[in-house]
């Protein structure tokens, strides 16, 4: 269990690399990352698994894309954003993915309600990147 952890949160070290070095995060900030992002993927991946863990974990990376949002308007930085966002996107997609094959009894539209309660045209352009996904997921499944 703990490799696999381990392989995941290495796989996030060059976005957040990336974050650094164009001047979005300091090392600071991508040290808590690395920490709180470990501590959920531990959570998701114990025995006893909560639904709970799963959407604190999505909303964390929903989160966090917001806040690159904001941090990229702020200083002007457009570059390298597909290089940095679409692993995040790409996580949330996971994380999902895995939360809906646990509780597979559970509607994926009850998952989105959950994960987002706001109306769409109120959505942040990393929430409505989850909507996305979601209905494509409802398309696969059917």
């Amino acid at each position: 269990m703990a490799e696999r952890i381990e392989q995941r949160v290495e796989e996030r070290i060059p976005e957040l690399e990336q974050l650094e070095r164009v001047g979005l995060f300091t090392r600071k900030e991508i040290r808590a990352v690395i920490k709180k992002s470990s501590a959920l993927e531990y959570k998701i991946q114990r025995r006893a698994l909560h639904k709970e863990d799963f959407i604190s974990y999505i909303q964390y990376e929903i989160n966090l894309l917001e806040l690159i949002k904001k941090r990229r308007s702020r200083i002007g930085y457009s570059f390298k954003k597909d290089e940095i966002e679409y692993s995040i996107v790409q996580r949330i997609h996971s994380v999902f993915k895995r939360a809906t094959a646990k509780w597979k009894d559970r509607p994926i539209k009850s998952w989105s309600d959950e994960i987002i309660k706001l109306p769409v045209e109120m959505l942040t352009f990393p929430q409505h990147l989850l909507l996305i996904v979601v209905e494509r997921i409802t398309v696969m499944d059917e």
